[in-house]
């Protein structure tokens, strides 16, 4: 009892004769998703409304006979995530219109032949994260806009025929790290030193034709584990000396620059920890 006082779902590992209404009450008290590991018969109308309102996400264990409409329909309209838990057979265009109304994300579970134009406007105004779920035929170039001006990222859910080179830019100028949702023909020597500029992690997504020594230089000063994405013929000392400022980079220098003079550089002036040199280069 004191166990499930302090965390609820330790009543998985009580055994299945010690757990009584009073007990499994409490648990549920502590965390609602404890409703997972009540015995069938313990699970009562009362029990299952308490785990719920603890926690959506105990509706994936109500007992059997609460599993009707009317039960959903007011749990969709208190709980985020509650439509994730609707068994499909009880889904109606009625129910993921009051749980889109309330959680626009709820969209990532109507059902395909629910998903209006309007129902997909109103999911994405109140969360624009939700264009990863609107049908491509919903899709404008006004609404893909206006995602990506609020999120960057959102241009991996526009369709190939609305990324232009201008919707591409403010991606990148939103999020440095949408280089790689950019189609390689839209790649400009511009848009890949924008993206680098402020990620140089996003080198490994720069055509090979776009990387140039300033642009590798750029990368690696941004990110020294940039260095890895940079072309064989690019890499000089300098270059790593400049991506040993990232004690992680150290694993992607060449073997042929990995020297005792280089390893002491990069304790003495960079703080990287003896942890990341090899045994042979370590002093007693």
């Amino acid at each position: 009892e004191l166990a499930i006082k302090n965390d609820g779902r330790t009543l998985e590992y009580v055994p299945e004769e010690f757990k009584t209404k009073e007990l499994c009450e409490l648990a549920i008290k502590n965390d609602g998703r404890t409703l997972e590991y009540v015995p069938e018969e313990l699970k009562t109308k009362e029990l299952c409304e308490l785990a719920v309102k603890n926690s959506s996400y105990a509706l994936k264990y109500i007992s059997e006979e609460l599993k009707i409409y009317e039960f959903y329909l007011k749990a969709v309209k208190t709980y985020k995530h509650a439509l994730s838990c609707v068994p499909e057979e009880l889904k109606t265009k009625e129910l993921c219109e009051l749980a889109v109304n309330y959680y626009g994300y709820a969209l990532k579970w109507v059902p395909e032949e629910f998903k209006t134009e309007e129902l997909c406007l109103i999911a994405f105004e109140k969360d624009s994260h939700a264009l990863e779920f609107v049908p491509d035929k919903f899709k404008t170039k006004e609404l893909c806009e206006l995602a990506i001006k609020q999120n960057g990222c959102a241009l991996q859910f526009v369709p190939e025929l609305l990324k232009t080179k201008e919707l591409c830019l403010i991606a990148v100028e939103q999020n440095d790290w949408t280089l790689h949702c950019v189609p390689e023909k839209i790649k400009t020597k511009e848009l890949c030193e924008l993206s680098v500029e402020n990620n140089g992690h996003a080198l490994e997504f720069v055509p090979e034709e776009f990387k140039t020594k300033e642009l590798c230089e750029l990368a690696v000063k941004q990110n020294g584990c940039a260095l890895q994405f940079v072309p064989n013929e690019l890499i000089t000392n300098e270059l790593c000396e400049l991506a040993v400022i990232n004690v992680y980079a150290l694993e992607y220098i060449p073997e042929e620059y990995k020297t005792e003079e280089y390893y002491l550089t990069a304790v003495e002036k960079y703080n990287s920890t003896l942890d990341n040199i090899p045994n042979e280069f370590v002093l007693e």
